[in-house]
């Protein structure tokens, strides 16, 4: 599954980059916050960053691909615990309005990796999720611009959903 995502996705990028040279290209970099949500949930959000690259298809459609790491960690009687979940995912965004101000909504279609490590022991599980996102950016030059966005994943286990909120808040530039 992960080779097919990652296929899926360089194929992807190779086609945008040699359709159009002129187009726009972005990258954007966000700190941020990752909480597990739903019944009986209760766990310390996870910290991380997250980073992406996009294509403007048009003045309102961009595509991509994003990366994060999120972890949390804590100490019982001297042993260290560490928990983390790793997005890896193709994206797809509509900006409604251009301008200094650009809001937009978007999708994100991945794969999500939740580990553990206790000690020296770590264990970890990929999954398919998908998020559902707004955001907005404010440019404050013509090339660098503001970010913050909030998500819903939901990420589809073995016998189980997990639902994840996410919020972030970082940086967008322009490539011309």
């Amino acid at each position: 599954m992960k080779k097919t995502i990652l296929s899926a996705a360089v194929v992807a990028i190779f086609a945008l980059f040699s359709s159009n040279l002129t187009a726009q290209i972005s990258a954007t970099g966000n700190l941020g916050m990752q909480q597990l949500v739903g019944e009986n949930i209760d766990s310390d959000p996870l910290f991380g960053f997250g980073l992406e690259g996009k294509y403007d298809i048009d003045e309102s459609l961009r595509v991509g691909l994003g990366f994060g790491s999120y972890s949390t960690k804590d100490e019982f009687l001297g042993i260290e615990f560490r928990s983390f979940v790793r997005p890896l995912y193709v994206l797809g965004e509509y900006t409604f309005i251009e301008g200094p101000f650009s809001p937009y909504a978007g999708l994100n279609l991945g794969l999500y990796t939740f580990g553990a490590k206790v000690g020296d022991e770590r264990n970890s599980d990929s999954y398919f999720g998908v998020a559902p996102l707004v955001g907005a950016n404010y440019f404050v030059t013509d090339n660098i611009g503001i970010n913050a966005n909030a998500r819903f994943t939901v990420v589809f286990g073995e016998d189980d959903t997990a639902n994840l909120l996410g919020i972030g808040i970082g940086a967008t530039y322009l490539i011309d």
